[in-house]
């Protein structure tokens, strides 16, 4: 996605009355965000997009009279447009939005996730949202987070979802203007909300670390969690420094709940004993791979999250009965007599 360096604003009452609705659904809708559009009122449309340059985002406020859109909708074709991968959308007015399975009725305040890369429909209704528009980039540590969630709507009454409904009513044109002047808030601006958003989505997978030691927190929800907990660790098992501990913080939960978790759903296997198996599997990777034929054995064990060779090359043959170094030779090996006798 493109991060606008200065505040661009797009009005459909710059254009001549007779041309405002073909402005915003051939150039706005359709170019900017690949979405087909309709509307009762193309005869003399009033629309306005502002959008706010972040750190690998952009702020947006969008207010229109009544109009659908639609994206990746078989009915509805429409060009491929340079869009961001991700927007949370906070409803200003009430309106209906249809994504990813899921048909939500959007009260005023309320919070949606979208992933632009699937389809998507919203009713005719107006339109009024402050969105925050976000990359993959900046979101790589939480993508299986953000896919578990996309299509669903936030209440503004729960928990994470009212203070970060909230922060996104207060924000302003003004505000983001002040902001983007600075590259270092822009940079904070940008950590701060996309902390409370994950915040958010791990909560609602959660369900509530009270509600577990309650008795109330259902068996689906205990198994999501620990379901994005594997994922996540195979995200972040390159970081030598990783303890459930730092993975407790990252989901807001005790260092306790992970335990349980992994004493519940791992068949005996401990969370420590997951993440050796993780960071085993991407070493097994990388030395049977040619491209990597000149890294060095402490480079790869480096690589892999191992902060020592020593207890790599033991804990390596303890699991698979050779030392890292006979097995890339084998695998090596193996490999060239399949090419020649190819």
């Amino acid at each position: 996605m493109r991060v606008p360096d200065e505040p661009i604003i797009l009005d459909t009452r710059d254009v001549v009355s007779t041309r405002r609705f073909q402005f915003w659904r051939d150039f706005l809708a359709r170019r900017l965000m690949a979405m087909a559009m309709w509307s009762t009122h193309q005869s003399d449309y009033i629309g306005r997009i502002e959008l706010h340059g972040l750190d690998n985002a952009c702020m947006v406020f969008a207010n229109g009279d009544s109009c659908g859109s639609a994206r990746g909708v078989q009915e509805l074709a429409c060009d491929t447009g340079e869009t961001p991968d991700w927007l949370l959308m906070r409803a200003n007015v009430a309106t209906h939005i249809e994504h990813c399975r899921y048909h939500s009725d959007l009260k005023p305040g309320d919070l949606i996730l979208i992933d632009t890369r699937q389809p998507y429909e919203r009713s005719d209704s107006r339109v009024d949202f402050t969105i925050l528009a976000m990359s993959d980039f900046l979101l790589r540590d939480w993508r299986t987070v953000f896919e578990a969630h996309a299509g669903h709507c936030f209440s503004s009454e729960k928990e994470w979802a009212k203070p970060l409904s909230g922060l996104l009513a207060g924000v302003s044109s003004k505000l983001m203007c002040s902001i983007g002047k600075h590259p270092v808030l822009r940079a904070m601006f940008t950590r701060n909300l996309v902390f409370m958003l994950v915040q958010m989505l791990l909560h609602e997978s959660a369900g509530g670390e009270s509600d577990m030691e309650a008795g109330t927190h259902t068996e689906q929800a205990r198994i999501n969690l620990y379901n994005l907990m594997l994922l996540w660790i195979r995200d972040h098992h390159d970081d030598p420094q990783l303890t459930a501990a730092h993975m407790a913080q990252a989901f807001g939960v005790s260092l306790r709940y992970v335990h349980k978790l992994f004493s519940t759903y791992s068949e005996g296997r401990k969370f420590l004993a997951y993440l050796q198996h993780t960071r085993l599997e991407h070493a097994v990777r990388l030395l049977g791979s040619r491209a990597e034929v000149s890294a060095s054995i402490s480079d790869i064990s480096w690589r892999c999250g191992f902060a020592d060779t020593s207890s790599f090359g033991r804990l390596f043959k303890r699991n698979y009965g050779i030392t890292p170094g006979a097995y890339r030779t084998l695998q090596l090996s193996a490999d060239l007599q399949s090419t020649d006798s190819q």
